[in-house]
């Protein structure tokens, strides 16, 4: 009977050993860890949640000299460099726009930068639709949608009478 049973019934594998794995392994996976800047999980080595460890830093070109600077300094030979150089130098007119648009005071704090040569008014654009349904400011909401309602169905009532939608012959009923 045991023998039918042990045929019947699959015998489960048997578990998988694990080695620990050398601490150079370890040690380079750390470091990997810390270059992509994401969770290592030890107090002094993780990028995200220790306070001493060093973490990335952004900046940003509040001037077009500074780009202008960065695309010379950019050498030609380096393979990334290089790159970055071309997408720069194509890219540099819509930089430039947006350098000079950039509100730089609001972005850091602890310095004075000249205010934005461009300030733009806020004209509706080709996608604006007027929230007042061009009545005039301060209408109240109930009179807007109720005038709106009545062009709506003196437009519907004149869309019958000139199609002739909704005449019907009905024989009189007696």
């Amino acid at each position: 009977m045991d023998a039918e049973n042990s045929s019947s019934s699959p015998r489960p594998p048997p578990p998988i050993k694990k080695t620990p794995k050398p601490a150079s392994v370890i040690a380079s996976e750390v470091q990997q860890q810390v270059r992509l800047g994401s969770c290592t999980g030890g107090q002094g080595t993780c990028p995200v949640h220790s306070s001493t460890a060093s973490k990335t830093k952004w900046s940003f070109f509040c001037t077009e000299e500074q780009l202008d600077e960065l695309i010379a300094k950019l050498s030609p030979r380096g393979v990334r460099e290089k790159e970055l150089r071309q997408i720069l130098m194509e890219e540099a007119v819509g930089i430039r726009e947006l350098v000079r648009k950039c509100p730089a005071g609001k972005l850091n704090l602890n310095k004075s930068y000249p205010e934005p040569t461009e300030k733009k008014s806020r004209a509706p654009g080709k996608n604006y639709i007027d929230p007042n349904l061009t009545y005039p400011p301060k209408t109240p909401i109930p009179t807007i949608f109720e005038l709106q309602l009545r062009d709506l169905i003196l437009e519907a009532e004149e869309k019958i009478f000139l199609g002739t939608l909704g005449s019907l012959k009905v024989e009189q009923a007696n």
